[in-house]
């Protein structure tokens, strides 16, 4: 099998979308380290040793000329919303590791302290993929996790599979006993390809129905699960360019339904605020889409806005879902199952990090993301519902949260 599967379903459902719509569009992404917190307080964001690139290039390479095989070919047929024509370019489509540009470069803050020796400061890695959008997309996922990998496998080495077994199975028993539906999206930061193939096992050896699938095509292949995913953050981003920012996620919605007519219908909120993107939602869109997805600020406060949204329009909110995404644990999604409930909407979770990431003594999961910065040379934003995890250029996230939420320039 190829590894080109290994990557989640939403890159490539963007692939095909961006594939029919935007065919001549020019992307640029950059990556992201927002640090590992240390016990003294102070973030990490040091891992381009020499070790570690070596490894990490040689990783990045190995991606040459990989093609989907037959069988994989056929399975994406079988999910039903691949298009003849996308699938006749995905036969001969790989990924070119030139497009990806790896570098190491001294920190930003980096200082030198007078009357002091002068050292080499250890560095931080720079990674820029530049080109054609729907050529590019696929990258983001894969890069991320072997990131991941190689970051455990060169730098913070002291850890173990020791236990793991229990650990999965006791999250696995908390989403159960919870009543939580629960998909695993594990893939951008798990410690390795080992343990997000370890944790899936165990979950569908012990769920009782409510292991509802992996974002990860490979594995959905594999295990016989439903691969769960729709769009992300980039696909309202570019539509910032493409359509305008006050509307781009409206401007992205009615994209999606022109290709999917239907199909996929859970929509990412975040991109803007949430705020923004409810105001946008009107009520033939809202209608046309299953449901949204939560992935920053307080879950508690986004339910009771989506359903008051779906009040407001006169919908019921029993009829549409909330998936929940944002740096979940077993033990908080039970929670969020609560309140969903209590208000009257249905819920999901797609979890990650706590899946593949983390539970390891003394080890904890990097915080790492490829975002789009730019779309047809044009600089685009992620604002977030959370503070301090916007992204962008500074200059356009000043002038974003200016137009979207009047937010003052100074």
């Amino acid at each position: 099998m190829s590894k080109l599967l290994d990557n989640d379903l939403y890159k490539l459902t963007m692939m095909q979308a961006v594939f029919e719509l935007y065919p001549d569009a020019e992307v640029e992404y950059r990556f992201t380290n927002r640090g590992i917190k240390r016990e003294d307080g102070t973030i990490d964001k040091h891992m381009a040793t020499d070790d570690f690139l070596t490894r990490f290039r040689s990783r990045v390479e190995s991606l040459r000329g990989v093609h989907l095989d037959e069988a994989e070919l056929y399975w994406l047929k079988t999910l039903g919303f691949f298009k003849p024509g996308f699938l006749a370019f995905l036969r001969t489509f790989s990924l070119n590791p030139d497009d990806v540009i790896i570098q190491s470069k001294i920190p930003d803050d980096y200082k030198i302290e007078p009357n002091k020796t002068w050292k080499i400061p250890e560095k931080e890695l720079s990674i820029t993929i530049r080109g054609t959008w729907f050529e590019r997309i696929l990258w983001e996922v894969p890069l991320l996790a072997m990131i991941s990998e190689t970051y455990y496998e060169t730098i913070d080495r002291d850890w173990s599979y020791a236990g793991q077994d229990d650990l999965a199975k006791n999250k696995v028993d908390t989403l159960e006993r919870g009543g939580c539906y629960y998909a695993d999206f594990g893939t951008r930061r798990r410690r390795s390809f080992r343990n997000q193939d370890h944790f899936i096992r165990i979950a569908k050896e012990h769920t009782n129905g409510h292991f509802i699938g992996t974002s990860n095509m490979h594995f959905a292949m594999k295990y016989g699960l439903k691969p769960i995913g729709t769009l992300a953050h980039e696909f309202s981003q570019a539509h910032q360019v493409l359509g305008g920012i006050r509307h781009c996620n409206r401007y992205a919605l009615e994209a999606w339904q022109k290709v999917y007519n239907g199909d996929l219908g859970i929509a990412l909120t975040d991109t803007t605020t949430s705020k923004a993107f409810f105001d946008d939602f009107d009520p033939v869109v809202s209608r046309c889409f299953d449901g949204v997805r939560q992935d920053s600020g307080c879950p508690f406060e986004f339910t009771d806005m989506a359903v008051a949204h779906y009040k407001k329009h006169g919908i019921d909110p029993n009829t549409k879902t909330i998936i929940y995404s944002d740096g979940l644990t077993a033990e908080k999604a039970v929670e969020i199952k609560k309140y969903a409930d209590e208000e009257g909407i249905k819920s999901g979770f797609g979890i990650g990090t706590h899946f593949t990431g983390s539970g390891f003594e003394n080890s904890p999961p990097l915080n790492i993301v490829i975002k789009m910065y730019s779309l047809n040379g044009v600089p685009v934003v992620k604002l977030s519902d959370s503070p301090g995890k916007a992204t962008g250029d500074p200059d356009a996230v000043r002038v974003a949260k200016w137009i979207v939420n009047g937010e003052d320039l100074d």
